[in-house]
């Protein structure tokens, strides 16, 4: 998540500043995993243009994938498409509000201004000035989606039921809780190993199994959730295509939502792009798409398509938890 400890940020101007790896050949290069050929983004474009369903996989406190999805979005509409636009941030319950902000009603009270309207869709959001940084990466695609009157809908679960599978494990919740989950049926032992290796490396090394477990069962159903969204929208015409405002992990190895979509619809349309930020030392495209072998399975690379920007920082965020890992690897028990 990005930082708001600065202070505030205007809510409609992202920050801007990113780290750039000195003469590294790949910097704002799109390549093509199919046969490692690079495009221009006018074709990648026109690609998306002829989808039911386009993924622009981020990393959330990236400002320049955020400039990026913003360019998707006014490319699409330059070539007469009227996408839907649909965000793993807000959840499916805040579609109403994220529908009244685009496309407002007639009341009968005094119109709001701009602002007026900006800040109460944050209150109903519950977005505080905490997290303004945040805002200004996703408040300018709502702007665009809001003067074109697009159809926008939260993917995802609420924060209050991700926490609770969290902590407690799917079982554990409440009959009203489990009604609010669908379960898609998925089951696949080596997605799960690369998940739960995933999720220890993202905790630096921190395996506490059963942590570990409930973070994965709030994975699946957050992409059980999301897949479902995302696959009304597309099959009702809403809007074409259905861009996905998510992160990266969601959409990994064609898994996760991704593969949650096409089992659900078939036929669908994807593609998948991930902006990529560049390695702390400059390497060739085909180490950033080797594909990664679990439990004798072969998965596909990370994203059809690589777009690569400058990193956010080239710090190690795990080596300020180094000494607390050190501390509970010697008082665990043998």
């Amino acid at each position: 998540m990005a930082c708001t400890g600065a202070g505030p940020v205007n809510p409609t101007v992202a920050p801007a500043a990113t780290v750039t790896p000195a003469a590294d050949p790949l910097l704002d290069r799109i390549i093509a995993t199919a046969d490692g050929r690079p495009l221009q983004p006018t074709e990648l474009y026109e690609r998306m243009a002829q989808t039911d369903v386009v993924y622009l996989a981020e990393k959330h406190d990236n400002p320049r994938h955020h400039a990026l999805q913003l360019e998707a979005l006014r490319t699409l509409l330059e070539a007469g498409k009227r996408p839907a636009l649909g965000f793993e941030f807000f959840a499916r319950e805040q579609t109403g509000y994220l529908q009244d902000f685009v496309q407002p009603q007639n009341s009968h009270g005094k119109p709001l201004s701009p602002a007026q309207a900006e800040q109460k869709l944050r209150r109903e959001l519950g977005w505080g000035p905490q997290r303004d940084a945040e805002w200004a990466f996703y408040f300018p695609l709502l702007q665009v989606a809001k003067e074109h009157q697009l159809a926008v809908f939260g993917a995802d679960l609420p924060d209050s039921l991700k926490r609770r599978i969290s902590r407690l494990g799917r079982d554990k919740l409440s009959p009203v809780e489990q009604n609010l989950l669908s379960d898609s049926g998925f089951d696949d032992p080596a997605y799960r190993a690369l998940m739960e290796q995933t999720l220890i490396d993202a905790h630096c090394g921190w395996n506490d199994p059963e942590l570990i477990d409930h973070l994965y069962q709030t994975w699946l159903a957050r992409n059980d959730a999301m897949a479902q969204s995302i696959t009304a929208m597309a099959q009702a015409g809403t809007g074409q295509p259905v861009l996905v405002i998510l992160g990266a992990g969601h959409t990994r190895h064609n898994m996760g939502v991704v593969e949650r979509v096409q089992h659900l619809w078939p036929q669908a349309r994807q593609l998948n792009l991930g902006y990529q930020e560049l390695a702390r030392e400059p390497q060739p495209a085909a180490a950033y798409y080797d594909k990664v072998v679990v439990q004798n399975r072969e998965f596909a690379p990370a994203f059809e398509y690589f777009w690569f920007t400058p990193r956010v920082s080239f710090e190690d965020p795990c080596e300020q938890f180094k000494s607390q890992l050190q501390k509970h690897s010697s008082s665990a028990p043998n």
